[in-house]
C-alpha cells in the first residue's frame, strides 16, 4: 500500500496537509490578543477581567507544555473596541484545537466573557453592536 493510503487509513489525512497545532501553540495568538485588549481598555473592571482570562490562558498554555513567554506581540494598538474584536476573533478561531473538556471550557469561557466584555464597553462607549460575535461566521 502507498503511504499516502496508509495516512489517509490511519486517520492522519493527506500527506501534505500541515499537522494541526497543539492547543499550546493555537493558544498564543489568544494570549496576544487578550493582553491587548488588557492593556488598551481604560476600565477598571474589564481590564481585571482581561487580566484572569489572559492568566487562564496562560495557564493552558503551560500545563499543555507550551511557552506563554512565546505569545506574539499584542497586534493594533490603542483602540479598546477594536482591541476587545480582536480578542473575541481569536478566542473563537482557537475553539477547533481546543480538545478535551478542560480545554473546550476554557474555550466557552473565553468567548462567553470577551463577549460579555465587548458589548459592555461597547455600551459605555456609545458604540452600536454590528456583529456579537464576530469572527463566528465567515
Amino acid at each position: 500500500m502507498a503511504a499516502g493510503a496508509l495516512a489517509v487509513l490511519a486517520g492522519c489525512g493527506k500527506e501534505d496537509e500541515e499537522p494541526a497545532a497543539t492547543p499550546a501553540d493555537a493558544l498564543l495568538p489568544s494570549l496576544a490578543a487578550e493582553r491587548g485588549f488588557g492593556a488598551a481598555v481604560a476600565s477598571r473592571r474589564i481590564a481585571a477581567r482581561s487580566r484572569e482570562r489572559a492568566e487562564q490562558i496562560a495557564a493552558a498554555i503551560s500545563a499543555a507544555g507550551g511557552r506563554p513567554h512565546d505569545a506574539p506581540a499584542p497586534v493594533g494598538a490603542g483602540d479598546a473596541s477594536e482591541l476587545g474584536r480582536a480578542a473575541l476573533v481569536a478566542h473563537v478561531a482557537v475553539l477547533p484545537a481546543l480538545v478535551g473538556r478542560e480545554l473546550r471550557g476554557l474555550g466557552a469561557e473565553l468567548v462567553a466573557g470577551a463577549a460579555a466584555d465587548v458589548a459592555v464597553l461597547g455600551d459605555e462607549l456609545g458604540e452600536q453592536a454590528v456583529d456579537p460575535f464576530p469572527g463566528s461566521i465567515p
